[in-house]
């Protein structure tokens, strides 16, 4: 390899490791914010969906009702212990589609 080579590599190889560390932060910010959003979210009831119960078929699991608020993205289920936070609100129906897209993807934080 050439001088210029190792160099050009390097370069791109630290604008990686910022870039990464740049992004470690935000995720970190991200659940921060959003952290605080839930704490301080009152869950409106015009801001709450209801997604129905929905049979897996024969073979399938079936997936639980739940509500899901609009503002903050949380969610409950309504099977086992049932509601808690939002079990008096009144809701609107939303389909499973649309209520999975509401729910904001705490699992892609770190």
């Amino acid at each position: 390899m050439s001088l210029t080579l190792d160099s050009e590599l390097l370069a791109l190889r630290n604008e990686y490791r910022q870039t990464h560390e740049e992004r470690l932060k935000a995720k970190k910010k991200e659940s921060e914010l959003l952290n605080q959003l839930r704490e301080i979210c009152p869950h409106p009831n015009r801001y709450i969906a209801e997604v129905g119960f929905e049979s897996g078929g024969i073979l399938g699991s079936a997936k639980s009702p739940r509500r899901i608020c609009e503002i903050c993205g949380y969610s409950e289920e309504e099977w086992h212990s049932g509601y808690k936070e939002l079990r008096n609100k009144k809701t609107y129906s939303a389909s499973r589609e649309q209520g999975n897209k509401l729910v904001f993807p705490l699992e892609d934080i770190e």
